[in-house]
């Protein structure tokens, strides 16, 4: 996928995705003179999307990717701004029980053709749209 379906697809602008790759947040390939995302890359561009739109610094957001990276298997990401970690859940009632130890977080859902996030602000979850 090219960046600018990347752009109508999860609503990100072209410099946006131009500045992660200059970070070195998501580095797709390089096929001729545009970048090719692949499913894997699409989800890192999801989540940093999702994040970045709930307030967490592209910092933060590195966290979450690496969490991505190091459990490819995990369906939840849990990151915890203030402390700067993230954490990655097999299953909802793991990431619920990561989240109620570790204060305010971001949860993730992580999936291939759908990202959503739950904020938990206190005791209160919130589905995003």
């Amino acid at each position: 996928m090219r960046s600018y379906q990347v752009e109508m697809k999860f609503g990100v602008s072209q410099r946006s995705l131009q500045w992660w790759d200059e970070k070195g947040l998501v580095s797709p390939p390089i096929v001729g003179h545009a970048r090719d995302y692949t499913p894997w890359h699409l989800m890192q561009v999801a989540l940093v999307a999702e994040l970045r739109k709930r307030g967490a610094s592209l910092l933060e957001c590195r966290f979450a990717l690496k969490e991505l990276t190091r459990m490819p298997a995990a369906r939840w990401i849990v990151l915890n701004a203030r402390r700067r970690r993230a954490h990655g859940a097999g299953s909802a009632d793991e990431a619920l029980r990561i989240a109620a130890s570790a204060g305010p977080v971001y949860i993730v859902a992580v999936r291939h053709d759908l990202l959503g996030a739950v904020e938990n602000t206190g005791n209160k979850f919130a589905k995003s749209a």
